[in-house]
């Protein structure tokens, strides 16, 4: 706002001010690169990764054609759609206006993706913290996932079994010579163990706690604001009334920079949760293969337009949205006017973000994870006969893994002990000679 301040209106000039014309070169950089990577590259890689073709020419030419022909139908249908606004809406077309089209189109999708995955990381972040302060229940999902993976585990074995008999024939075959492999040892240097028994017995039950309230009272904050923000007279959203009342600068940021973060943390957190059967997921350590982590990058790409958009609107910092003749934002600036299309700005812009709320509903009650469940993906809920039975398998495979590895080290004292004893008694015996 320091741009527009005159002498009737003294401002004080920001430490973080921003001089014109640099966010609008940064917005359309972000922008359109995020487009690029979501729309071009990363499917185009895609492809390429799932190419059957031996060479790298021939991945290429794969990818080419799959990709065609995938764009060439969205593009019928696009222009097709384009010359019934023309007819039937009378729609001005000039190259601004399919600029605008494009953009409001791209943000519809990604809005439609946002709310689902807002909805479900709203409810699901502050009740994960809430529960990791009990140690009860993170005993109880361990035995759940013990149980679970030892059941895949056991049908992992049976198909690499299956494919080691197919592929014996090409080793017979096949003659090839590897260097050997240097064994390295790692040493970690992990916490005092002094730091770590008064994190997990004194701080970490009350921090889990307090933080959960934090991110639950955030949480109806940002459910509270998408079902009101169209409202702008009385202002009902929360985080609209924040940056009003927020008078100076700083925090004015402070209060956008915490919500950006937290409905960011909320989306992106249940991106990296998507389990799509077992195709699309991302595995710790590593282990995630590349057609995964495209599509998760395609998703974060695809995400980021439309959640800064929902922001602006939460504000009022959207003329579309708060229907106020305000100056404009660099980023609306780039995305152009949405009122171009009242069905989106005036419709599906402002009542589809309702929809958070019976989402957040929804994973209150767990309803995706008992559908699943039915379906035969067993997910934990702790009131399910399945998941008691999953449970009480865990803790017997606990049992006897403990047995075993203290079985293994009995029988390791025992013959240190052995040991000791010879070394000890040949030097006296040969004293004694």
């Amino acid at each position: 706002m320091f741009a527009y301040c005159s002498a009737a209106n003294f401002c004080v000039k920001s430490w973080s001010y921003i001089p014109d014309g640099v966010l609008p070169v940064f917005w359309r950089v972000v922008y359109w690169t995020s487009q690029f990577l979501t729309w071009l590259l990363l499917p185009f890689m895609q492809s390429y990764a799932r190419s059957g073709a031996f060479s790298i020419l021939g991945k290429v030419k794969t990818a080419l054609i799959q990709n065609a022909i995938y764009y060439g139908t969205y593009l019928l249908i696009f222009v097709v759609l384009l010359i019934y606004a023309a007819v039937h809406l009378h729609l001005k077309l000039s190259w601004t206006g399919l600029q605008t089209i494009g953009i409001a189109a791209a943000n519809t999708w990604g809005l439609f993706l946002l709310v689902l995955l807002l909805g479900y990381g709203l409810v699901e972040i502050p009740r994960s913290y809430w529960l990791s302060s009990s140690n009860d229940f993170l005993l109880a999902k361990a035995y759940f996932k013990v149980a679970k993976l030892a059941t895949e585990k056991a049908a992992a074995e049976e198909t690499l079994a299956d494919v080691m008999e197919e592929v014996s024939d090409i080793d017979r075959s096949v003659r090839f010579n590897h260097g050997l492999r240097k064994c390295v040892d790692t040493i970690l240097t992990k916490v005092g163990h002094t730091h770590e028994w008064y994190w997990e017995c004194v701080f970490r039950k009350t921090f889990c706690r307090l933080l959960a309230v934090l991110l639950s009272l955030l949480s109806v904050a940002v459910v509270w604001s998408e079902c009101t923000f169209f409202s702008t007279r009385p202002v009902l959203s929360l985080f609209a009334i924040f940056i009003q009342k927020a008078e100076q600068n700083v925090f004015i940021e402070m209060v956008c920079f915490v919500s950006i973060l937290f409905m960011c943390v909320c989306v992106y957190s249940t991106v990296f949760r998507i389990r799509v059967f077992n195709y699309y997921h991302l595995i710790p350590h590593h282990q995630t293969d590349a057609y995964s982590l495209q599509f998760s990058g395609m998703l974060f790409c695809r995400l980021t337009p439309p959640l800064c958009l929902n922001f602006l609107g939460l504000i009022h910092m959207d003329s579309a949205f708060s229907h106020q003749d305000k100056i404009q934002t660099s980023y609306t600036s780039i995305m152009g006017s949405m009122r171009l299309l009242p069905v989106i700005s005036d419709g599906f812009y402002i009542y589809y973000p309702m929809l958070v709320l019976l989402l957040c509903i929804a994973t209150i009650y767990k309803l995706g994870s008992r559908c699943l469940n039915l379906l035969g993906f067993y997910q934990y809920i702790t009131d399910d006969d399945w998941t008691s039975d999953l449970v009480n398998e865990g803790k017997e495979l606990i049992r006897r893994e403990r047995r075993m590895r203290q079985k293994a080290e009995d029988g390791q004292n025992r013959r240190w002990v052995k040991t000791q004893i010879v070394f000890f008694y040949f030097p006296i015996h040969h004293l004694c000679k």
